[in-house]
């Protein structure tokens, strides 16, 4: 989405500055410092859409020196996610340790939508605990909107409940 979107920004851009160039340097008879500032509005106007891939493109060299300073190896990476924890503490009904793991997921990157889902289903179901389950659901619906916290709460519970039927009892998982 952020690529189309740019590259729409970039061909109103374009087009605003060819627009305005034209007034810019066409004027009229009538009235040739009225289209000449029309011409300047409009392309400052355009020159607005970009303004930010621009001044992204103008700072990359200093943001890769810095990197390259207190970075040296790269970027760093976030550790990959496990959701296999708190699906077995759900599974085997250890409700408080479930929630603490999905809360921990969240803590460390908080764009898991599925985590929200996990925390508020283990809440609402199984430790009776609806403050803390409008906490989380007031938190996820500010990030993500209320039809896809709805629809990460019934697609987690649907899966919770096919794993729960497919197997009672589960090796531990190693974390």
């Amino acid at each position: 989405m952020g690529e189309i979107f740019s590259r729409w920004r970039w061909g109103l851009f374009v087009g605003g500055m060819a627009f305005g160039l034209y007034l810019w340097f066409t004027g009229a008879k009538e009235a040739p410092i009225q289209v000449f500032l029309n011409g300047l509005v409009v392309m400052s106007i355009s020159f607005f859409l970009v303004a930010t891939n621009v001044a992204e493109f103008v700072a990359l060299p200093f943001t890769r020196f810095i990197d390259s300073l207190y970075l040296p190896g790269g970027k760093p990476d976030k550790s990959p996610l496990k959701y296999e924890l708190p699906i077995y503490y759900e599974r085997h009904f250890r409700s408080e340790e479930a929630a603490d793991a999905y809360e921990a997921i969240i803590k460390s990157d908080p764009t898991q939508i599925h985590a929200y889902g996990g925390v508020i289903r283990v809440s609402e179901s199984q430790l009776q605990d609806r403050n803390r389950a409008n906490r989380w659901r007031a938190q996820a619906e500010r990030r993500f909107g209320y039809e896809k916290v709805a629809a990460s709460v019934a697609r987690t519970a649907q899966e919770w409940h096919v794993e729960r039927m497919t197997s009672a009892l589960a090796p531990v998982p190693s974390q």
